[in-house]
């Protein structure tokens, strides 16, 4: 009986250190969101501006065709980096403190000299991660070298259930993966799955979670297909705003279970959802809530050619491209006053549409940058959003 009631009291002073802790995070949230409602650049203000994280494109060569490509990755660039060219500027992102990177292509793991490049930024203290297609990890002497590289962690990109992945990227194509992840994992390698959200794959969510929870795999990342590259606008593959609560209610439950796995929601999944805890974009013990696109600010992209952009989602337009560095330093191109001032120089006039009523549209800055302008063309008009909708 003892142990009943000692039970009983644990447990509810466990659910109160809980609500006190949920009080606390909307208080911290409500604070953050006046500030920026008093000044819109508070937020960036707070902050140290350099390329904290970069996600860098080394090559658009590609070993696939995927349908929902953004960058519409086959053939390589014609006046891609050299290797000493990447070696100067793994420099440059030392000297300028970058702390994270995560390769990408196209294809990363079939640019030759990818290990090379990667210790080259690991001499200049900065974590290096990888996001594969998986085709080739099948191959243990691929795995060999992620091994010895050292990366942080392997990202592999699996869009649904076999059906959904393969109709999306290239028969073969799950099955070549899941022999990948048994690679990995004898090699005690970490892992995330990156899933991109479609009609098809929005369907396999439930079956997803169980085959990574079945695999060992301890983060996945969810984010939404956009009209970008090789989708159009008025492509099937494009979930509508209505569907994203589908994909919250889904993110929710896993949550409040407190699963194996942790999930993260992408920058381009978003806001602040009309029910408790909206805010929270992660599963993890920490809630992250959204603070409006860091592009320019603490993210920084870079395109296999040596285009500097403030995120490498957004399009490879002059208009985002804020030079290169085989004609300027990155130094030079990082602390040009004119550059990322979609972000950097941020007023309230320069959101649109629902998004410049809306009452988080000070914190929000209309969302994921490059979401906006694939959906509207306006980069302060964001449909993709769950308090929109």
């Amino acid at each position: 009986m003892a142990h009943n009631r000692l039970s009983k009291l644990l447990n509810e002073s466990q659910l109160l250190v809980e609500e006190i802790k949920r009080e606390q995070e909307q208080q911290d949230f409500e604070k953050t969101l006046k500030a920026c409602q008093a000044d819109h650049m508070a937020i960036y203000k707070s902050r140290r501006w350099y390329p904290r994280f970069v996600v860098w494109e080394l090559t658009l060569a590609c070993n696939l065709r995927c349908a929902h490509c953004g960058s519409t990755a086959g053939k390589g660039r014609s006046d891609e980096l050299t290797l000493d060219q990447m070696f100067k500027l793994s420099d440059e992102m030392g000297a300028l403190g970058t702390e994270r990177l995560t390769l990408l292509g196209g294809e990363p793991l079939i640019y030759p000299y990818w290990p090379e490049v990667t210790k080259r930024l690991q001499q200049n203290n900065i974590r290096v991660n990888v996001i594969t297609n998986g085709w080739t990890l099948p191959d243990p002497g691929v795995c060999d070298k992620i091994k010895d590289a050292g990366l942080t962690i392997v990202g592999i990109s699996l869009d649904g259930l076999k059906k959904s992945h393969d109709t999306l990227r290239r028969e073969g194509s799950y099955d070549r993966i899941m022999s990948g992840l048994d690679n990995l994992k004898e090699r005690d390698l970490s892992v995330a799955i990156c899933t991109v959200i479609t009609t098809n794959s929005i369907k396999d969510l439930e079956g997803l979670y169980q085959l990574l929870v079945e695999k060992s795999v301890k983060v996945w990342q969810l984010q939404i297909a956009s009209p970008l590259g090789r989708l159009e606008k008025d492509d099937p593959l494009i979930i509508k705003p209505a569907q994203i609560k589908e994909l919250y209610d889904f993110f929710n439950e896993k949550r409040k279970a407190g699963g194996p796995i942790h999930i993260d929601l992408a920058d381009d999944v978003g806001y602040f959802a009309p029910f408790e805890d909206g805010h929270c974009r992660t599963t993890r013990k920490s809630p992250r809530p959204w603070e409006g696109c860091f592009a320019g600010i603490q993210v920084m992209g870079i395109d296999s050619n040596g285009d500097i952009k403030g995120c490498q989602s957004l399009p490879s337009v002059p208009e985002y491209i804020e030079g290169n560095v085989t004609k300027s330093s990155l130094l030079d191109i990082w602390n040009n006053p004119e550059a990322f001032k979609y972000n950097r120089q941020f007023k309230l006039e320069n959101l649109s549409g629902q998004c410049r009523d809306c009452e988080f549209g000070a914190l929000c800055k209309a969302g994921c940058s490059s979401s906006a302008i694939s959906h509207t063309g306006d980069i302060g008009n964001n449909p993709m959003c769950i308090h929109r909708a």
